[in-house]
């Protein structure tokens, strides 16, 4: 701790525990393998983390190795922004090289290879792609992972739910028939996430359609309702009438995978449809609102929403 003038010095208080600090390292681990040293024979990882501010002002990579804690920044001076000024093009090439010579000055050890016996930590098998605890619906996709018992999450993401296929055509079926249908795991995130899978270059495809003779009560989605995101909870949203100024405010909700429209209202009046993750801009007059966004299986949630005007 530090202090101020002659304040006594603050009493040092935790904010991480044990678990979490060992947990934090172990990520920084998985994420920078191919960083390592060699002292005496040894490989030494380096855990290590870059960052690069808002405009390329700074360039930074801290982390760790044998006893060290490292901190390397690149910048000019004056605060000038660089295009060069990127963690990992800048800073940690020098946090590399520094770490390089420091292991080949004098003997390292790895102090974080296995966590001390006194943490509460278990290794557990989880589902490669969501994390779940329950392995049941991903059988042939688990990893190995570090486990803070009574305090890592237990509960189902949801995103892995158990699916119907008719073997004949490859769609969705809404009754299970011995011989004709199998039970097959299928990954349901929602929108928002699929557009960053889809930006990543990683494909999750939406499930199979139900088949033809599915009766609609039989083919509604067994999921979550729609997440709306705009707009925010809470806030109340002002907007300038002066010169008949129209200020719409903009909905959006992202939904599960297999939704593919929205439809929205407010205070029971139809306002229009989106597909999940576009927003519909809507004038709202001040007042009190209440929004709601049902999905195509008839799934919905609600947003109330405060319109005042602006002085």
């Amino acid at each position: 701790s530090f202090t101020l003038g002659g304040a006594a010095p603050a009493a040092p208080r935790r904010l991480l525990s044990p678990e979490a600090c060992f947990l934090t390292l172990d990520m920084l681990t998985a994420g920078s393998r191919e960083y390592t040293v060699r002292s005496r024979g040894k490989s030494i990882p380096l855990r290590v983390k870059t960052g690069t501010s808002n405009g390329f002002r700074d360039a930074w990579a801290a982390g760790i190795f044998g006893d060290y804690v490292l901190v390397v920044w690149s910048g000019n001076f004056d605060n000038a922004s660089s295009p060069l000024l990127v963690g990992g093009k800048t800073a940690l090439p020098l946090f590399c090289e520094i770490a390089r010579s420091l292991a080949a000055r004098e003997p390292m050890r790895d102090r974080l290879a296995m966590p001390p016996a006194s943490l509460n930590l278990e290794k557990i098998k989880v589902c490669s792609a969501t994390g779940d605890v329950d392995t049941s619906l991903c059988p042939d996709a688990q990893d190995e992972t570090w486990f803070i018992p009574g305090v890592s999450p237990v509960r189902s993401t949801g995103i892995l739910r158990p699916i119907l296929i008719d073997k004949a055509s490859g769609l969705r079926a809404c009754v299970e028939e011995e011989g004709r249908t199998e039970k097959v795991p299928w990954e349901f995130w929602t929108s928002e996430f699929r557009r960053q899978f889809q930006r990543a270059g990683i494909a999750k495809p939406d499930p199979p359609p139900f088949l033809p003779e599915c009766a609609p009560g039989e083919a509604a989605e067994d999921g979550p309702p729609p997440d709306i995101t705009l707009p925010k909870a809470g806030l109340v949203y002002h907007v300038t009438l002066a010169a008949g100024g129209q200020q719409p405010i903009a909905l959006m909700a992202h939904a599960s995978a297999g939704v593919r429209k929205l439809f929205w209202f407010s205070n029971g009046s139809f306002l229009g449809e989106t597909a999940p993750g576009e927003t519909l801009s809507h004038v709202f007059a001040p007042g009190d609102y209440l929004l709601r966004a049902t999905d195509d299986a008839g799934r919905t949630s609600v947003r109330r929403l405060t319109v005042r005007a602006a002085k």
